[in-house]
């Protein structure tokens, strides 16, 4: 079906996107627009970058679907047919929020343009990269391929529940958030990495959706995703949630004033 192309008077994003019925996706992608708007407005933000691209075609999905052994939820097609990924980076100005280490293992990213420190990054893959790449380097370590740990009961290679963990949104050298999928039957899930993105078992798990409305209520912040880290299983019930219920729960948790 022809699409109606979304014109967007913003020079600032790269992006040829067009509509389609029935796109819950569409208001999230509006919503970043807004929010990089109101960024780059406030004269205490440097935003850094803020990009979305060209998007991922059905090609693109069977070809990661078919390498990968996972279902790929139909929110992440309707974004990524949009946006094959997503880039917002901003920090302060005068060094009065929380800062986080730059990311510099990602193509494009280089941390010296953006001085030492930053406040918020949002860094969503291409979905190819995130579901095809070889993130040895960065997840896998030989000796787990010697390991076992217990997941719901039952033992599981180390090496092989790592090479489930598809990281998703880079936004550190040492922190991410990925999609999680124990079985190619199974929907992945969004859950935290943490320490070079090595621990991800105890973290509180959403889905995608309700990821993008985490980062818009959190508008990137680095830290807001201490949230998922560390507090919960992945395995849990999901967290799902709206704007509203992200503003509540960051601003009860202390991640959001």
């Amino acid at each position: 079906m022809a699409g109606t192309r979304i014109q967007r008077r913003h020079y600032f994003w790269k992006m040829d996107i067009y509509a389609h019925e029935n796109h819950n996706m569409e208001d999230i992608l509006f919503r970043i627009y807004e929010l990089v708007e109101r960024l780059e407005a406030d004269p205490a933000i440097t935003v850094f970058a803020a990009e979305t691209y060209r998007g991922a075609s059905e090609a693109d999905f069977e070809y990661c679907e078919a390498e990968a052994q996972v279902i790929i939820p139909p929110d992440v097609r309707e974004f990524y047919q949009m946006t094959d990924g997503l880039k917002l980076i901003w920090k302060y100005n005068d060094g009065g929020s929380f800062r986080f280490n730059p990311i510099d293992i990602v193509p494009g990213c280089k941390p010296k343009e953006f001085g030492s420190e930053l406040t918020a990054c949002i860094n969503l893959g291409p979905i190819n990269e995130v579901f095809t790449r070889d993130w040895e380097e960065e997840i896998y370590f030989s000796e787990d391929r010697e390991r076992s740990i217990e997941v719901d009961g039952q033992k599981v290679n180390v090496w092989d529940f790592k090479r489930r963990f598809f990281p998703l949104d880079l936004y550190s050298n040492t922190n991410c958030c990925g999609l999680f999928a124990l079985s190619p039957t199974d929907d992945p899930r969004v859950i935290a990495a943490s320490d070079y993105y090595i621990s991800f078992r105890y973290s509180r798990p959403t889905d995608f959706r309700s990821y993008l409305e985490f980062l818009l209520v959190s508008e990137g912040r680095c830290d807001a995703r201490g949230y998922f880290d560390g507090n919960g299983k992945f395995s849990d019930p999901l967290i799902l949630g709206d704007a509203s219920f992200w503003r509540a729960e960051l601003r009860k948790t202390g991640f959001l004033e």
